[in-house]
């Protein structure tokens, strides 16, 4: 770094070169450049000088400043910011792949199988044989239904999920012959399940109605005959011409505590309804009036 112009020196010649304030000026200016660049080098040594001094190298290390001086030291986990939270939040490779841990990977990217939860491999075995030895897992078929093992077994016959009774109930009853709602607002019986056994059952039925008269709502419920409905059903039936047929459905879950009979029953706000057997004016007629169930529990 230069610290001063460059001075170009005047080649006097004796006689010829006037000493004059031109001439003077230029060596004072001179002399004055080059006496501020003696005190400011002077201001730089200085300066250095007032520096830490760097200790010897010491492989391995990294310079630190330990109270106001340089230190070769290690760099501890503390002296990097969030390095010591980061290390504690990290999850722990002895972890991996034990309980309450984190799962590994194979040399394909996969979860091993060991570390998977158990399962049970299927196999085709067939038609039911009661002398045959099953595995668990072992698929076979009985009375055109799936069933699989859950463990080891022989000679056990496959059931299908039931009542205590071994055996899928249910029951159905349709109605036999039309009825006919001929007092207004009053209830007329239709399909009905008799002495259903204590239990839990899926009810499922209809009544199909035909309009022969005037128009008038028509209600239809399912229930015991005294208690609270089970389900209820109704339509106005004035959207019906006369001899038409119209279905209002009915479901429901109900637990009887004891035997106890279940029916459709159905009344009319307008004379001239019909509880019908089957569909009317059809060569294929439409399901009629009926009552199904199912023990579930």
């Amino acid at each position: 770094m230069t610290l001063v112009p460059n001075y170009v020196p005047t080649d006097w010649v004796d006689t010829v070169t006037p000493v004059d304030e031109a001439h003077m000026d230029k060596i004072d200016v001179a002399v004055d450049q080059h006496a501020d660049a003696i005190n400011a080098l002077d201001t730089r040594v200085t300066t250095v000088e007032g520096r830490p001094v760097v200790p010897t190298i010491v492989n391995g290390k990294w310079i630190k400043g330990v109270s106001g001086a340089m230190v070769w030291s290690d760099i501890l986990q503390s002296d990097v910011s969030g390095l010591s939270a980061a290390l504690t939040a990290k999850e722990a490779t002895a972890n991996k792949g034990v309980a309450n841990g984190y799962a590994s990977l194979d040399s394909g990217g996969k979860v091993p199988t060991t570390q998977l939860p158990v399962s049970i491999d299927l196999r085709w075995a067939g038609t039911y044989a009661a002398a045959t030895a099953y595995k668990e897992g072992d698929v076979v078929i009985y009375n055109g239904v799936s069933y699989m093992a859950l463990r080891p077994s022989t000679g056990e016959t496959p059931a299908p999920w039931s009542t205590a009774a071994g055996a899928l109930q249910s029951f159905s009853n349709a109605l036999a012959s039309d009825v006919a709602l001929t007092n207004v607002n009053t209830f007329y019986d239709g399909p009905t399940l008799t002495a259903l056994a204590a239990g839990t059952y899926l009810l499922v039925g209809q009544a199909l109605v035909s309009r022969a008269g005037n128009a008038g709502f028509v209600t239809v419920k399912l229930w015991d005959g005294t208690s609270a409905p089970i389900a209820v059903a109704e339509i106005h039936s004035s959207g019906v011409s006369s001899g038409q047929d119209f279905t209002l459905p009915l479901s429901g879950i109900v637990t009887l505590a004891a035997t106890t009979t279940i029916k459709i029953s159905a009344e009319a706000g307008g004379s001239g309804h019909i509880m019908r057997v089957a569909g009317q004016g059809s060569t294929t007629p439409s399901p009629g009036s009926i009552l199904n169930a199912v023990k579930i529990g």
